[in-house]
């Protein structure tokens, strides 16, 4: 089985040198599929990108980076063969107060969402992400398979939160009260919605149509150029949310992607290549804010700006049933529920919720898909 090689760089070298200590050898073996080696900053600096594209499998000779020369010569884009994500760069662009501090980075994983799993229970690693040019299982909502081509971004992190409090207008279980709008739906709606305002606030950025497709995806007009993923577990009443994003940036393949829709509207030359560290040190910084105003008051708050960015309002839908395999009839969309399901009205006057985990858009045929219990 092959192993894959994670660096793990620190914002400032102190939580770095805690790890070290902790362990017998820098290099920890933490699965069977990957292992880590700790990255201190003096190092980082010294670091080359030819020495990033030389990393080796603890299990067999050969470079990492093989199979991705491989594939930038079959999409002929050598123009990003030799730009991999510069961690030094990332840092600098990071404004946020402790999210992304630690980048767990490799040229290739098998999916970002695996290793950032493992590293936070295994270490209990917090306010990290983890950012791979390739993955070889990447995988989006229902196990669908995401490729992941280079110059594309992907990178997971994770977050925790308590499921209840002691709200008086929320919902009654037991002596606690469980709080609705901290459903996963809504991270994942932050999260697509952090992306979309970085995105809007650029200057140079702004002019992509970039917009949210319900629940989990982003849209360029009609073409899919991202998403986003959450896996979550549940111990106690404590939510350990592992997030994934996957976002066309510099990628061409297999669809399109934001730096070559930026070509037609900027036809100058002057942005040929999205910078991936800025933007995502951008995304992150956003998200870190939103989350915290999140958990404080809920999503209501960002509602006007989640529905000002996404493809729906107004949208008239068939209503398809999975199970019968027949149209139920058509419906208009209104809105997002409390608990972040999708509100239509149809023919007849009658408000319907469509959960994300029962239901499904196809924004080619504006279709519903609805999938019965």
């Amino acid at each position: 089985m092959t192993a894959f090689l994670v660096e793990l760089h620190c914002k400032t070298d102190q939580y770095c040198l805690e790890l070290v200590q902790s362990k017998s050898d820098s290099l920890l073996k933490l699965s069977e599929c990957f292992r880590l080696r700790i990255v201190t900053s003096s190092e980082r600096n010294e670091f080359t990108s030819k020495q990033r594209t030389e990393f080796v499998h603890p299990s067999q000779p050969g470079s990492v980076s093989e199979s991705l020369h491989k594939e930038c010569r079959r999409t002929a884009d050598l123009s990003n063969c030799s730009r991999y994500f510069q961690p030094q760069k990332y840092f600098r662009n990071l404004k946020s107060k402790s999210l992304g501090h630690l980048l767990a980075y490799s040229p290739e994983v098998s999916s970002t969402q695996d290793v950032a799993r493992s590293l936070f229970e295994s270490l209990n690693l917090k306010d990290m992400v983890v950012v791979a040019e390739t993955q070889t299982k990447g995988r989006g909502r229902r196990s669908n398979h995401w490729q992941t081509e280079f110059g594309s971004l992907a990178f997971s992190t994770v977050c925790s939160y308590s499921l209840y409090s002691t709200r008086s207008e929320s919902l009654v279980k037991g002596n606690l009260h469980l709080k609705p709008w901290r459903s996963v739906s809504f991270i994942q709606y932050l999260v697509a919605l952090a992306i979309v305002e970085v995105v809007k606030d650029d200057p140079t950025w702004k002019c992509l149509p970039l917009r949210i497709k319900w629940p989990n995806d982003l849209y360029l007009d009609d073409q899919k150029v991202g998403g986003v993923l959450c896996e979550g577990t549940v111990w106690k009443d404590e939510l350990s949310l592992v997030i994934g994003v996957g976002l066309n940036v510099n990628n061409s393949y297999p669809t399109t992607c934001l730096s070559t829709w930026l070509q037609r509207l900027v036809p100058d030359g002057s942005c040929a290549i999205i910078d991936r560290e800025c933007l995502l040190a951008r995304v992150l910084s956003r998200f870190e804010d939103m989350y915290s105003l999140f958990l404080q008051d809920g999503f209501q708050q960002f509602l006007p700006r989640f529905l000002s960015y996404w493809l729906h309002s107004g949208q008239r839908l068939q209503l398809f049933s999975a199970k019968q395999e027949k149209v139920l009839g058509y419906a208009f969309v209104e809105n997002l529920s409390e608990e972040g399901n999708i509100l239509v009205r149809d023919e007849q006057g009658r408000l319907i919720s469509l959960d994300p985990d029962l239901s499904s858009l196809d924004w080619h045929q504006g279709r519903a898909i609805i999938r019965e219990k």
